[in-house]
């Protein structure tokens, strides 16, 4: 089963602005891992992670890419 398509809307701008800030923070290796981990964790739970499970795992890599991130970054939120 696909996600439902209302999830996606409801989430589409914290997403986008986590998204972006990974983007202004980091490399494309970065932003690539972030992606391929939303892609399947969708594809496996069968639902889009929360806003505050992306804003996590972007956490958790630039973490050990060795990115700071600002305290006023939308990933801190």
């Amino acid at each position: 089963m696909a996600p439902q398509s209302g999830s996606f809307e409801r989430y589409r701008p914290p997403y986008e602005e986590a998204l972006e800030a990974v983007q202004d923070l980091a490399d494309d290796e970065l932003f690539d891992e972030l992606d391929t981990w939303l892609a399947e964790t969708t594809r496996a739970k069968e639902e889009l992670p929360t806003p505050a499970a992306l804003r996590q795992k972007a956490r958790e890599l630039c973490a050990d890419y060795g990115v700071e991130i600002p305290d006023d970054s939308p990933l801190r939120e």
